[in-house]
């Protein structure tokens, strides 16, 4: 038995080397674009809108197995770099044009939330374990500060120079992104698995008590509380003059972002399980029914629907003038933004929740299989016109 551990670290070394495990460095920083989604839902007011103008149809181009099942947001891209991240603990780093792998780095505990990117910086949000928020130095290939805050199983906001993070605990902290010093936390007392959102002075964070609440984001001080009275675990979007919030009693809600004076209500017929999205018409959000559901965002009348054969439990995509949203039926599915007619399906034969991605002129989509798939847009003859 001493023979057999006295060859373990050396395992554990040859392991971490040639498989990509643990460690791992940049030979290069990644160049930045203006297409890089380095947060999840793709800004700080969580719109799941990329302003990139792509009409369908798409082929398949490759995949990439990932060894885990993914979260909701489990996608981000830098440069050509996607990054993605499991709910086995590890983060992945492909090649965006050719899915083959550049790194890994493994956690260890679930990342059920979507991490940030700042600069070389990437900051990781653990669901358990004794550190639950990681930062890591990709070119220096290590872990530079750890916190440990309880669970944190939502998505972490940068935002001006700072790092939000909810814990399921109950309390948003707001940390330096290079240090990791602490600059404010705030107990909310209810637990939380919505990620924080922001605009102007303002965060936006649900409780999953129904309390909604506007955050000052340099103090961390209250400005106002809404009270749904239902129980929220999605995270509040934030449009020109509203935040948008569904929650688990089939209601969307929209709040004033100024005072958290309730405006309306919408009751699309069925259990919510994601956040709204918002583009450059209309709010719109998935059902457990099967449904996708535009509707007005200033009044909440709704403007189209379209069903499909299970549950959409992620938002969708809204890119230009088309909305990308994946169904527990094994779909892809791409609508009109306009009016919602299908324009494009494709069956991946496993089941997806996860909201999809586009990069340049790629459709990225995470499956039930494990699996990364890549789609590449297809040019016809009305492209070229």
């Amino acid at each position: 038995m001493k023979q057999e551990f006295s060859y373990l670290p050396l395992l554990c070394a040859i392991l971490f080397l040639y498989t990509g495990c643990g460690s791992f460095k940049l030979s290069e920083p990644i160049t930045p674009t203006e297409r890089d989604w380095v947060i999840g839902a793709g800004s700080s007011q969580r719109t799941h809108f990329q302003d990139i103008r792509l009409s369908p149809p798409f082929d398949p181009e490759w995949d990439y197995n990932a060894g885990g099942g993914f979260s909701s947001n489990a996608l981000l891209i830098k440069g050509d770099v996607l990054f993605i991240t499991t709910l086995h603990g590890d983060l992945h780093l492909i090649n965006a044009e050719t899915g083959r792998r550049i790194g890994r780095i493994s956690f260890n505990e679930p990342i059920s939330g979507s991490p940030v990117l700042y600069n070389h910086i990437i900051v990781i949000p653990l669901a358990g374990g004794d550190e639950t928020l990681v930062a890591y130095d990709l070119l220096a290939g290590d872990e530079i500060w750890s916190k440990n805050i309880g669970p944190v199983e939502s998505s972490l906001l940068l935002y001006r120079g700072t790092i939000y993070a909810a814990s399921r605990n109950g309390a948003l902290y707001a940390y330096d992104p290079v240090t990791g010093d602490e600059r404010w936390k705030k107990e909310i007392g209810n637990m939380i698995y919505a990620s924080p959102s922001a605009s102007d002075d303002r965060l936006f964070i649900a409780a999953s008590t129904g309390l909604v609440f506007a955050i000052d984001y340099k103090e961390g001080h209250i400005v106002w509380q809404s009270d749904t009275l239902r129980t929220i675990l999605t995270t509040p979007v934030v449009g020109d003059e509203f935040v948008y919030v569904s929650s688990r009693d089939s209601l969307v809600y929209c709040l004033r972002q100024d005072t958290g004076e309730l405006v309306w209500t919408y009751n699309p017929g069925s259990r919510l399980y994601s956040a709204p999205s918002i583009g450059e018409k209309y709010v719109i959000v998935g059902t457990a029914g099967g449904d996708m559901v535009a509707v007005h965002p200033g009044n909440g009348s709704k403007q189209w629907q379209f069903q499909v054969k299970s549950i959409v439990n992620s938002s969708p995509l809204i890119a230009g003038d088309f909305v990308y949203f994946v169904s527990l039926d094994k779909h892809i599915y791409i609508l009109n933004e306009r009016d919602g007619a299908l324009r494009w399906s494709y069956d991946v034969s496993s089941r997806l929740k996860t909201t999809p991605l586009i990069w340049k002129d790629r459709l990225f989509i995470c499956a039930g299989d494990r699996r990364v798939y890549s789609f590449r847009h297809v040019l016809t003859e009305r492209d070229a016109q």
